[in-house]
């Protein structure tokens, strides 16, 4: 249903009304628009979503500042869409799409580490590879080589393997804590997802709760003055 109202223009107040009149404005509407449905096929479900919208924002001032700062624009997104013939929550909804999108995350990290440990595999038989050709070149040099030459060079290429893997070993251990610390990060980001999830649920909880509320007041409202108009009637 298009709607070229503002939002004050749709609970028929002013745009400095305050919280006590927008509300009063709303039941008023509601239970006008209750009384339509009573008597036709549901023709006033339309107006209805457009007035829920508003009260929506304007009875939260948070909602309402963020509102009239962009201008009055009447199509600001409602936040949380009431649809009476969902029967999955709002909890549900949330949680089954944030375990959809960990699940996701978790499926792209075990790939990405699959492949890191792929290269690192292919890196080291290159350096095997290297250090075999290089054994044997030495191998044919040591047959020129007097006793004490070869003494030095052995004591040499034994300080260099030492050397190395000493250096792998520290790679090996800054990959480690690499490793870990991206573990922790991700594990406090979907920490951080799930409690954001939780408490966005909550918030659509109350919401629905508050709007429950609202509809049986304004019925008992409406009983009570149908008693009272039956009440005069007999007298």
């Amino acid at each position: 249903m298009k709607n070229d109202k503002s939002h004050y223009e749709l609970l028929g107040v002013q745009s400095s009304a305050s919280g006590e009149e927008i509300k009063e404005a709303y039941e008023r509407l509601i239970a006008q628009l209750l009384a339509e449905n009573a008597n036709s096929s549901g023709s006033a479900d339309g107006r209805r979503h457009l007035i829920d919208n508003a009260y929506w924002i304007l009875s939260d001032a948070q909602r309402r500042s963020v509102y009239d700062a962009g201008g009055g624009m009447q199509h600001l997104p409602l936040k949380l869409s009431v649809q009476v013939k969902e029967r999955k929550s709002p909890l549900q909804k949330t949680v089954l799409v944030l375990f959809g999108v960990v699940l996701v995350m978790g499926i792209v990290t075990q790939v990405g580490f699959m492949m890191l440990g792929g290269r690192r595999a292919a890196n080291m038989a290159g350096e095997l590879h290297r250090e075999k050709i290089m054994l044997e070149e030495q191998k044919q040099e040591m047959g020129y080589m007097t006793a004490k030459e070869r003494e030095t060079e052995a004591q040499r290429r034994e300080e260099y393997e030492q050397q190395r893997q000493e250096s792998e070993r520290r790679r090996a251990e800054e990959r480690q804590a690499r490793e870990l610390e991206e573990n922790r990060r991700y594990a406090d980001r979907v920490s951080r997802e799930l409690r954001d999830a939780e408490a966005q649920a909550q918030r659509e909880a109350e919401y629905e709760r508050q709007r429950k509320e609202r509809e049986e007041e304004i019925k008992r409202r409406q009983e009570e003055e149908r008693l009272a108009r039956l009440r005069r009637g007999l007298y």
